[in-house]
């Protein structure tokens, strides 16, 4: 925490007023780091908690759930929430239109899952999943419901508000998933979790904004979200390409009791990209936007970043490394041992993602985000390929090498484009 906040004050030096949009950009940093420590903190006591009582055959079940869930997710997204937050204007004239259209999306995608759970049990080789997939689909409606309202938490800048919104469904979930695996002791204690944080989220959404939504239907304000928001939900499939691809794979062509096993040393060899570099990212961003036309103070900016992301990552990849085995015999018990493995490979994977995100900031600062996803499709690309040809011969080791040296690829790519439009951009 120390050397975080040193980054912050440095990045927040020069003649910053009290209030102004940085400063207040760099205090919401504490509150995003404080809500994604809370959350780690109880889905690492749950996680092990569960694992003592539930099988990796439970895990890759609720695992096919959710893959389906965040497939549907993602090719739906409709991006309205960031083209509200992205408005100069008043905002007050959209909000019923676009929570009409996300209900309504809620509705459907509902439907959708319970009708197409049959073939997507198939798809992974296991009927089990049938009724946990249309059970988990119940997460759609509550989702289609929440409070529109929730957009002005980051319109403006209230990350208080936001860290309590999420905080309440990470806390239901781990009470109610808790509690239910001392009753049930199989996949459905994680079912329950799941939905009682959605419905955790839908209450404190109500009762966090004032706004009340109502049905109404402007088709010239829903297309006018809709033009931007398309680009979002362009980058949101991408992302889940990026992010899932390899589980869904694993699934697949291993089964569920692989994929429990998969996604379980996945959660836990990310935490250097998604823990340290995303925070850094949202804090650093601001500083990038206002000296983008200063070269010298970005490079400046970018060597600070670049030391506290490596130095936090590396401490944090090599404990894992070095504990991965006593922790899993320990906490976890010997029916997880084989995640100890596959654990090794892709939190050197996570490793290199966290260092490789650091240039993201200032291509979006400096007008050049194209390049981050170009570097996202040579990751997928990459990725596939590897899969294709080495990859599922390997097993679940395969698949984890494969993501290695597609992140590895791209991590070339995105510090050869650094090179060269700092080169350019100085001149």
């Amino acid at each position: 925490m120390r050397i975080l906040r040193d980054l912050l004050k440095s990045l927040n030096k020069g003649g910053l007023s009290e209030g102004s949009l940085t400063q207040k950009v760099v205090k919401g940093g504490a509150w995003i780091f404080g809500l994604r420590m809370s959350r780690r903190i109880l889905d690492f006591i749950r996680t092990v908690i569960l694992a003592r009582f539930l099988a990796p055959n439970d895990f890759g079940l609720m695992g096919i759930a959710l893959l389906t869930i965040q497939t549907l997710e993602a090719f739906s997204q409709t991006g309205f929430q960031a083209a509200l937050v992205q408005k100069k204007t008043d905002i007050k004239d959209y909000l019923n239109n676009a929570w009409t259209i996300l209900f309504l999306r809620g509705l459907l995608l509902c439907f959708i899952v319970l009708f197409s759970a049959p073939a997507i049990a198939r798809f992974f080789n296991t009927q089990q999943a049938v009724s946990l997939i249309q059970i988990v689909g119940l997460s759609f409606l509550i989702q289609g419901a929440v409070n529109i309202g929730v957009v002005f938490f980051q319109k403006e800048l209230d990350f208080r508000k936001q860290y309590w919104y999420e905080c309440s469904g990470v806390i239901a979930d781990f009470l109610v998933s808790i509690i239910l695996v001392f009753v049930v002791r199989n996949v459905w204690a994680l079912v329950a979790g799941k939905l009682a944080g959605e419905l955790a989220r839908l209450i404190a959404s109500y009762i966090l904004d004032k706004y009340r939504p109502k049905m109404e239907l402007c088709w010239k304000q829903i297309k006018e979200l809709h033009d931007f928001g398309r680009w979002i939900s362009g980058v949101n499939i991408m992302a889940f390409l990026v992010t899932q691809g390899d589980s869904i794979i694993v699934g697949r062509l291993f089964g569920p009791i692989s994929l429990g096993f998969y996604k379980l040393a996945s959660t836990i060899s990310n935490l250097p990209s998604t823990e340290i570099t995303h925070v850094i990212s949202q804090v650093t961003f601001p500083a990038y936007v206002r000296f983008q036309e200063d070269t010298k103070r970005i490079k400046k900016a970018f060597d600070r970043s670049f030391f506290v992301t490596f130095t936090l990552s590396a401490s944090l990849t090599i404990a894992i490394l070095s504990f991965i085995g006593f922790f899993t015999r320990t906490f976890l018990g010997d029916k997880w041992f084989p995640i100890v493995s596959i654990t090794q490979i892709l939190v050197l994977a996570g490793f290199i993602r966290s260092i490789q995100a650091i240039p993201g900031p200032i291509f979006q600062a400096i007008g050049k985000p194209q390049i981050d996803t170009f570097a996202q499709v040579i990751r997928i690309v990459t990725l596939c390929l590897v899969i294709l040809f080495v990859g599922t011969k390997c097993g679940m080791a395969g698949v984890a090498y494969s993501v290695l040296i597609s992140i590895f690829c791209t991590f070339l790519f995105s510090y050869y484009s650094l090179f060269r439009v700092l080169t350019v951009h100085k001149q």
